[in-house]
Parts: structure tokens; sequence; C-alpha cells
């Protein structure tokens, strides 16, 4: 195995467009902690922070209180929202979306699809233009 070497001027490049990732992020997410529990039992609060971790309890239950629609790549938590009433979207199925839209080009969501797969997000759909895109990103040599 081998790494390529990277240039300043690509290292800068990168930075640069982490650093407006990150802002735009920052401009436009909202973070939030749910003060009202209602629609949980203490019990409920606590199974839902013990199977996705901490943050699960608290977006499930907005999802809940707000009939927001859930994001989340985790199939189970997705199921078990289910039960709860709460609809549940996954990334590809977001990326997708935004795809049919014009709002990202065909070539993203095949990069983001391939990087899916290869960080084995089982619910990602593969189609040819995938596995050529994972082939690109692995620098794979067909002879």
């Amino acid at each position: 195995m081998f790494r390529d070497e990277i240039s300043s001027a690509s290292r800068d490049a990168y930075v640069a467009r982490v650093d407006a990732l990150i802002s735009m992020l920052r401009a436009r997410a909202h973070v939030f902690v749910e003060v009202d529990r209602s629609h949980f039992t203490p019990s409920e609060w606590d199974l839902w922070s013990n199977i996705g971790g901490a943050g699960t309890a608290d977006a499930v239950h907005r999802c809940v209180r707000t009939s927001a629609t859930l994001w989340t790549d985790d199939g189970a938590i997705a199921e078990f929202a289910k039960l709860k009433g709460v609809r549940a979207v996954w990334t590809q199925l977001v990326l997708t979306w935004a795809q049919r839209r014009g709002r990202l080009e065909a070539s993203a969501l095949h990069d983001a699809s391939a990087r899916l797969v290869g960080w084995r997000f089982v619910r990602t759909n593969v189609r040819a233009e995938v596995f050529l895109e994972a082939a690109v990103i692995s620098s794979w040599d067909a002879s």
C-alpha cells in the first residue's frame, strides 16, 4: 500500500473546502436539546439513548413532537422510530432526491454512494456507476 504525496497547494485547497463546509454547517445547522420530553416515558428516553447513543432520544423525540422526518443511516433506529410514527430517510436517499432535482451532480451522487459502500453502509443501492466510482476512488488498476 502507498499514499500519494500531497502538495502544499492541494493541501491548502482541501483545507479551504473543509473550512467552507464547516462555515456553511455552522450557518445552517441548529443544535438542540429537547426540554419537553412528554412523548417518551423516562424508560423510553433511556432506551433511545442506549440504542443510538447521545442525541438519539433528542432527535427521535423532536420528530415525534414536530412530525419531522428523521435522517438516519442506522436501520435499527429507523425501524424503532417507525414504531413511534416517525418517518426516516437515509443519506443516499437524500442525495438521490437532490440529484433528481438538479441540486447535485450525478458524479457527486456516485462518489458519495461509493464511499457509503466503502464505509459498509448496508442500505446503499449500488449501480454500475457506483462501482466505477469506487474503482476511481481506490485507484484500481485493471491490468
